[in-house]
């Protein structure tokens, strides 16, 4: 079972019932009511015209005065609507629950309605001509009305029959600011005319045949008409005034019954078919005979209870809840949610989905920029250590040259390159090449770990080698080792032995390396 919430705006309440709709039973759930104060209404009224905008300023005063008088007629409907959004509001605050679907149904102000023929019926080959077709057939400019379009079964000759509903923009925009402000998205705005289209819903068995259907309001008729396979009108007729004329309600119902007999005609003819059932709904006995003499065809009547599934509310709200959870949307002729108004509930759970996202959202985003702040924390730290390790071990392969820091790698390689050009250039004219030699050696020197070398200079063929030795012994023992490599070394001098720190030796080998 839906939850269903009908919104309903008269000239003298605003009314708001949810109730609980499924297998044609409606069962109330909550309601709440809120009085009109009909000055406010009537200034709403008073200033649509069917020019579709606020009544224009009299033509006699000039344009300064007529500016003033815009303004203000301007801040008066602002005003007006502000109020009704104020009372709105107040009403569903007295709805206890949610509901699934809504509708919203407001007076018809200045509406206009008719229908057109056209080739084709897909809404967007629609949309682009219809305001030109219209503005063809009215006699005044469509710019400020927006143009509701609805495209029925095919007729006879192939054409398809268009209906039509203009309503003034400006009533449109302020009807859709309301509901923004209240938090309400009905997918189903209308109006009260369209409201008879649930009899069909109530009763499916009239859409048999073709059938007309009258309902006997207090003081005005509700018609609906079921023909050629689709609802083709829906209006609210009202009952003449009687303004002193000393006419009963009898004959100012004639007069309407009159009225909706002219659009009864029309419709047979212009879709060449006829009635064949004729339904009114009414608690006066006499209605029926009334209508069959002036329709001249048999009535069928039935009382207002019959349309009134909930008890003591009026059978506007019980058939605009039958309309509202209807999946057969197709009979309700004016929707304003369409075009620019459509109701998109895809957008609007995105949204929900989105607000109910922030929060993880946000937390994760926290969580995520703190691990991010750790993870840069320790690999800067780790920078850093890694920064002074390689300048102190720079520092030590290179010590009398003062390097900036993070250039380590770079002056290093500079170094080594500068070396090894050297070392190029040095072996082009000597047997062994001067690395060879010097990993030579590193051989004959580290075979006694107790010799110490301090200095190795390597320029042209010659190589000085200073260092540090425990006794004289040791440091011929070395000379020794290093004349025997003859095919390294053509001579090895002994420059000169000085006492070192302690009982040590240091000593200063000048070795001459082989040419080819």
């Amino acid at each position: 079972m839906q939850r269903i919430l009908s919104l309903q705006l008269t000239d003298d309440s605003l009314s708001a019932l949810l109730a609980g709709v499924g297998d044609g039973q409606l069962n109330i759930i909550s309601e709440a009511s809120q009085a009109i104060d009909p000055d406010k209404l009537a200034v709403i009224r008073e200033f649509y015209s069917l020019s579709g905008s606020p009544s224009s300023i009299n033509s006699n005063e000039d344009e300064e005065q007529g500016d003033e008088a815009a303004d203000s007629e301007m801040a008066e409907i602002s005003d007006a609507f502000s109020w009704l959004s104020a009372q709105m509001k107040e009403c569903l605050s007295q709805i206890e629950g949610g509901w699934d679907r809504s509708i919203l149904v407001v007076p018809a102000n200045h509406t206009l309605t008719l229908n057109l023929e056209l080739p084709f019926s897909h809404p967007r080959q629609i949309e682009r001509i219809i305001e030109l077709e219209v503005q063809d057939r009215v006699p005044f400019s469509t710019e400020n009305f927006f143009i509701h379009s609805k495209a029925l079964t095919p007729l006879e000759n192939g054409s398809f029959d268009i209906h039509v509903t203009l309503i003034p923009k400006l009533y449109v925009e302020k009807l859709m600011a309301v509901c923004k402000e209240v938090d309400l998205d009905p997918p189903i705005i209308t109006t009260h005319d369209q409201i008879p289209v649930g009899v069909f819903e109530l009763f499916p068995e009239l859409t048999e045949k073709n059938t007309t259907v009258i309902i006997d309001a207090d003081d005005c008729l509700y018609t609906s008409s079921y023909l050629a396979d689709s609802v083709r009108s829906s209006s609210l007729i009202p009952l003449p005034p009687q303004n002193g004329t000393g006419k009963s309600v009898q004959e100012r119902k004639a007069v309407a019954l009159r009225n909706h007999q002219r659009v009864f005609l029309s419709l047979e003819k212009r879709y060449k078919d006829s009635f064949s059932s004729i339904v009114v709904f009414s608690d006066d006995l006499q209605f029926s005979n009334m209508a069959a003499e002036i329709f001249k065809q048999s009535v069928k009547q039935y009382p207002l209870a019959d349309i009134q599934p909930l008890k003591e509310k009026s059978f506007s709200t019980a058939l605009s809840l039958l309309l509202a959870a209807s999946t057969a949307k197709g009979k309700l002729l004016c929707n304003l949610r369409a075009g620019r108004y459509a109701y998109r509930p895809q957008i609007k759970e995105l949204i929900q989905a989105s607000k109910k996202l922030i929060v993880p959202f946000v937390a994760l985003l926290i969580c995520l920029s703190i691990s991010l702040s750790v993870i840069y924390g320790v690999r800067s730290y780790r920078i850093s250590a890694l920064s002074e390790t390689l300048s102190e071990q720079a520092a030590k392969v290179l010590p009398s040259v003062s390097i900036p820091p993070g250039s380590e790698i770079s002056t290093l390689r500079a170094r080594y390159g500068q070396l090894n050009r050297q070392l190029n250039e040095s072996s082009a004219a000597l047997r062994i090449s001067p690395l060879q030699t010097v990993v030579e050696l590193a051989q004959i020197f580290r075979s006694d770990k107790s010799v110490e070398i301090r200095r190795l200079r390597i320029y042209g063929d010659k190589i000085d080698v200073e260092g540090e030795a425990p006794d004289y012994e040791s440091v011929d023992k070395m000379k020794s080792k290093l004349k025997r490599k003859r095919d390294y070394f053509c001579r090895v001098n002994k420059d000169e032995t000085t006492p070192g720190p302690g009982n040590s030796k240091r000593f200063k080998f000048q070795i001459s390396l082989c040419s080819k």
